[in-house]
């Protein structure tokens, strides 16, 4: 059965296939590549309405798509500030010497924090986390800036008074969404898309095993490793293309440049 979109993937994965090559090439013989034309074929922003790409299962193992199913995960909003170290307290107990920090944080009035944070984490001189807790709230509620001291109670670690420190602080409750794969997003006009995967309608398709691949555009805002953290758009029963997205965007692209350009 002949499908819309086969033969043109097919052909753009031979010419990716012969770009590399040529790449190659040039560099065993120390040549620059050609400068790019001046006319670009990608499709303006008002044309590039996303498309439903159509493959039965034999093309996408020729072409070597592969697909996840979306994981479900849990993120807390956070801004990213700078507080103050202000004194270090000594102790000594029967883990040995303990050192408690005071951190000074202002929050501008601008800046929202409800419900207020009772914990934050403050990154060390190594990039890892400290958990601070809370101590007292100054001038709240008189609709200017507020200060927030927070202490560090940790063993083994030392910060100089007037040193700044790197602090995330949360802002809201934890939302529920799903991990993107780094692997998964492919970009167009500035902007982040996934190709979701489905069976074809069974009214509009004879071969059961033809899929549907719709490209969806999702928010990057909150990055997490390995990935974004995307809520609403997604979920965990979707499946996105994990190998061959950038594949599918350039049949697409393709197959939206009017015939004689």
């Amino acid at each position: 059965m002949n499908h819309p979109f086969r033969w043109l993937i097919l052909g753009v994965a031979a010419s990716l296939v012969a770009a590399k090559e040529a790449m190659l090439l040039m560099q065993h013989h120390q040549l620059q590549p050609p400068m790019p034309p001046e006319r670009s074929l990608a499709v303006p922003t008002d044309q590039a309405a996303p498309q439903s790409i159509r493959m039965d299962r034999a093309t996408q193992r020729l072409v070597g798509l592969a697909f996840a199913t979306l994981q479900p995960r849990t993120h807390q909003p956070e801004l990213r500030m700078y507080g103050l170290i202000v004194d270090e307290a000594m102790s000594d107990d029967q883990q040995g010497r303990r050192v408690s920090t005071t951190i000074r944080l202002v929050v501008p009035e601008a800046t929202s924090l409800d419900p207020i944070p009772h914990t934050v984490s403050v990154e060390d001189a190594n990039g890892q986390l400290v958990t601070a807790q809370l101590a007292r709230v100054d001038g709240e509620g008189s609709g200017r800036s507020r200060t927030f001291w927070y202490r560090v109670d940790e063993q083994g670690i030392q910060w100089p008074p007037d040193l700044r420190v790197r602090l995330r602080v949360p802002i809201g409750p934890p939302l529920e969404g799903v991990l993107v794969p780094e692997s998964a997003v492919v970009w167009r006009d500035g902007e982040a898309w996934v190709y979701v995967g489905r069976a074809a309608d069974a009214g509009e398709a004879s071969d059961a095993s033809v899929e549907e691949f719709a490209r969806r555009k999702i928010p990057v805002d909150a990055p997490v490793p390995g990935g974004w953290f995307v809520a609403g758009s997604l979920t965990a029963d979707d499946s996105v293309v994990v190998e061959g997205a950038q594949l599918l965007l350039s049949t697409e692209s393709q197959s939206d440049v009017p015939h004689g350009e």
